[in-house]
C-alpha cells in the first residue's frame, strides 16, 4: 500500500521534561467534505498542527490532539490493504446516504472519544471540525449530543465544547451554483449528493445549537452557562454552555449561494459589537450566538488543495480553537 492512509492522527508531542500541571487535554475531531479523502487535508492539518502550542511549549496550558479520518465509502485500497486497527463502522455497501455518513460519523467520534478517555482517564473536551457537508455532519452531531445531554440517564464519554464550519453547506445547497447544475444526481439512489441536495435546504437545526431560545427559560438557561463560562468560574451541578460555533463562508462560493449565507448571518450570526451592559441578559445571549465570518482574500471552497490556502484557513481555525479555550 502506500503512504496514503484513510485516517489522520496527529499528537501532541513528546516533551523532554514533565508537564507542569494543565487542563484536561482536547481532541480536535475534523470532518471531512465530499468527496470524503482525508489525505486532501493533511496539509492543512499539519499546518494546524503547527499552530497550536506544543505540549512542552511554556504557555501550553492544554495538550491539543487531532484526528480525522476519510468517509465510509471513500477509503483508499481494499479492507485487506488498510491499516491495523481501523474499524468498520456500520454495515452494507457503499455508496451511502448522508444519513449513513452522519451515523458512521457519530460511532467513529464516539469510539474516538472512549480511546481517548481511556488512555487520559478524563472525559473527553472536544472540538469538531468540518469542512463543507462537514459542517452539516458536525451540526447533526452537535444536536444529537445536545438531546442526549437532556437525558440523566444518558452517560456520554465526550465533551463537545466548539464546532467550527469552514465554507459550509448547512442550508439551500441546491440553490447554489454548483447545486443548480448537479440536478441529475437526484435520480442516482443511494448517492450522497443527491441526499444532500435533497436533505440541505432550509435552515432545520434548532434554537438551542444556534444559542437562540425560544422560551424564558431556554434564555436564562444560556445566560446562566455563558456568563458561567466567560467568568471562568462554573457551578459543577449546572448544565454545560452551548458549544461555541464558528462560521468561515467563502465570498463567491459555488457550493453556497450568496443569498443563502447572507439571510443566515443576518438570522443566526452574532452581532459585531454585544449590546447591553456588562453581565446582562441580552449581552450573555448575543454571546452564545455564532461567529459568521466572510472571507475576503480569496481563498476557495476546495482550500485543501494549495498550501497556501490551508495556510490561512489554519490559521483562521487555531484563533477560533484558542477562543473557545479560553471558556472551557
Amino acid at each position: 500500500m502506500s503512504s496514503l492512509h484513510n485516517t489522520i492522527y496527529l499528537g501532541p508531542g513528546s516533551p523532554s521534561s514533565p508537564p507542569a500541571p494543565r487542563k484536561p487535554p482536547t481532541l480536535i475531531f475534523f470532518i471531512t467534505g465530499n468527496p470524503g479523502l482525508i489525505e486532501f487535508y493533511r496539509p492543512f492539518l499539519n499546518q494546524l498542527r503547527n499552530l497550536l502550542p506544543r505540549e512542552d511549549a511554556p504557555d501550553s496550558e492544554r495538550e491539543f490532539h487531532l484526528y480525522g479520518a476519510s468517509l465510509a465509502g471513500f477509503q483508499l485500497g481494499s479492507e485487506h490493504e488498510r491499516e491495523p486497527g481501523i474499524k468498520v463502522y456500520g454495515s452494507g455497501n457503499p455508496p451511502f446516504g448522508l444519513g449513513e455518513q452522519i451515523d458512521r460519523v457519530v460511532l467513529q467520534l464516539t469510539d474516538a472519544a472512549k480511546t481517548f478517555c481511556d488512555d487520559h482517564e478524563t472525559r473527553a473536551q472536544v472540538i469538531l471540525v468540518g469542512h463543507s457537508v462537514g459542517a452539516y455532519i458536525l451540526l447533526e452531531i452537535i444536536t444529537r449530543w445536545q438531546r442526549m445531554q437532556l437525558d440523566e440517564r444518558t452517560q456520554t464519554p465526550l465533551q463537545i465544547t466548539g464546532g467550527i464550519c469552514l465554507f459550509p453547506t448547512v442550508v439551500d445547497i441546491a440553490q447554489s451554483a454548483n447545486g443548480r447544475m448537479m440536478g441529475p444526481l437526484l435520480k442516482l439512489p443511494g448517492h450522497m449528493a443527491r441526499d444532500e441536495m435533497r436533505e440541505i435546504t432550509n435552515d432545520r437545526f434548532t434554537d438551542t445549537l444556534w444559542g437562540t431560545p425560544s422560551q424564558e427559560k431556554d434564555a436564562k438557561a444560556i445566560v446562566d452557562q455563558t456568563t458561567e463560562a466567560l467568568s471562568g468560574h462554573r457551578n459543577p451541578s449546572s448544565a454545560p454552555p452551548p458549544p461555541k460555533l464558528f462560521f468561515y463562508f467563502g465570498h463567491n462560493d459555488h457550493w453556497v449561494s450568496n443569498r443563502t449565507r447572507d439571510k443566515l448571518i443576518a438570522t443566526r450570526a452574532r452581532a459585531p459589537q454585544s449590546t447591553g451592559p456588562e453581565g446582562s441578559r441580552a449581552r450573555a445571549c448575543e454571546a452564545s450566538k455564532p461567529v459568521m465570518e466572510v472571507d475576503g482574500g480569496g481563498i476557495p471552497h476546495g482550500f485543501c488543495l494549495r498550501r497556501e490556502h490551508s495556510r490561512v484557513v489554519a490559521e483562521k481555525v487555531a484563533r477560533w480553537v484558542r477562543e473557545v479555550e479560553r471558556g472551557t
